[in-house]
């Protein structure tokens, strides 16, 4: 089973992140892209940041299907 690694320094530490699933390897990569810097340094408050970033989303995420829901039970 091939895998996949994905390197990203905070706070001057390394962490190397592994998957084994193309599609979510790949979903995780963009979105580390759209998050972090991959070639330097990220701080913690980054981390936080982008923690928040993506909890807000989810949020909207689910406020927009029980929406749908609601309307789904006319």
């Amino acid at each position: 089973m091939l895998k996949y690694q994905i390197n990203l320094k905070i706070h001057h530490q390394n962490y190397d992140l592994t998957t084994d699933e193309d599609d979510f390897a790949l979903f995780l990569y963009k979105n580390i892209l759209e998050d972090f810097e991959v070639d330097d340094n990220n701080s913690r408050l980054d981390l936080l940041n982008a923690y928040v970033k993506k909890v807000y989303a989810l949020y909207q995420q689910e406020q927009s299907i029980e929406n749908i829901i609601d309307k789904l039970d006319i």
